[in-house]
């Protein structure tokens, strides 16, 4: 049996995937039927596995928020920030089950996909007694964080894996690609976004520092893989690098932001102290790179 010789492989893909996607608009506007439906489809199917993916970036991003509130940092902003992240939120989970016309959403009928919705629908009230009471740093004790910091993981992980059960759906009837992997790392990078800033805030909180530095380190890795393998490519990943310029510069100015970042959550994970003015370095980073994310996903959708 020959075998594949992967650099030259990954070659190949590189300098195939954008003549496959030029093909497809040609077939699409030239009595392309059977491509246009599976594109249709595809497109359903994908924004659902996309939605899915975004509620495990939001459980993180209200954690973040409730505990900038909680630290006192831009009570006021973050509190109205953290009741308009909980309301979307909420209504996606609805709509992922029942569907939602003006998110886009069809009903999920996928047993798989309804039983991880099933068991989020079990522990959001939970978490949202504690966030839904408009608090501030006054009225959030020890216990609310620790209620949050024990519900959102879980969540967060209910919501990756319904997101799982759809990318399983997708891969069962051909629909999917290394664009798919792609799209789906490029998002995976915003919840990590989230996920590093609330593990940060934890241990400027004081709660669980030595488990949260170890997850902070876990994080930076993570998210520090799929960036470069999102520029440079990553066969491991299942990585193309950046098939055309702009997603590039749309890649290199969030690791301009991810390297501004980068030694303070370093330092954070690795002795467990936290610097004055360095929540604000990180706040004021987090929004922005994950304000990215979104036209970056939209710029993979795109080819």
């Amino acid at each position: 049996m020959t075998r594949v010789n992967f650099p030259i492989a990954l070659f190949m893909l590189a300098v195939l995937w954008p003549l496959a996607a030029t093909a497809q608009d040609h077939m699409s506007g030239h009595g392309g039927t059977g491509i246009e439906f599976q594109q249709h489809t595809m497109n359903k199917s994908t924004h659902r596995l996309h939605m899915a993916a975004r509620q495990g970036m939001l459980t993180q991003k209200m954690a973040k928020e409730l505990l900038l509130v909680a630290l006192g940092f831009e009570e006021e902003g973050n509190s109205k920030e953290l009741q308009a992240t909980r309301g979307s939120f909420a209504r996606t989970l609805l709509g992922l089950r029942h569907g939602d016309q003006s998110l886009l959403l069809m009903p999920t009928t996928e047993p798989d996909v309804l039983e991880h919705i099933s068991e989020a629908d079990e522990l959001w009230p939970l978490l949202d007694a504690v966030l839904s009471k408009n608090p501030s740093k006054k009225s959030l004790s020890a216990e609310d964080i620790s209620v949050m910091a024990e519900l959102n993981v879980p969540l967060m992980t209910h919501m990756i894996d319904a997101a799982a059960a759809y990318e399983t759906e997708l891969e069962r009837v051909n629909l999917y690609s290394m664009l798919t992997i792609a799209i789906k790392e490029a998002e995976n990078l915003g919840m990590l976004t989230q996920k590093m800033a609330k593990e940060y805030l934890l241990i400027a909180y004081g709660h669980a520092a030595p488990s949260n530095q170890r997850s902070l380190a876990e994080t930076i890795s993570r998210f520090d893989s799929v960036l470069n393998g999102l520029i440079n490519g990553n066969l491991e990943l299942r990585l193309l690098a950046a098939p055309n310029s702009k997603i590039k510069l749309t890649l290199l100015t969030l690791q301009r932001h991810w390297l501004e970042v980068l030694p303070v959550l370093t330092s954070a994970a690795e002795s467990g102290q936290i610097v004055d003015g360095e929540i604000g370095l990180v706040a004021r980073n987090n929004m922005p790179m994950l304000e990215l994310v979104e036209p970056l996903v939209n710029l993979y959708e795109a080819l």
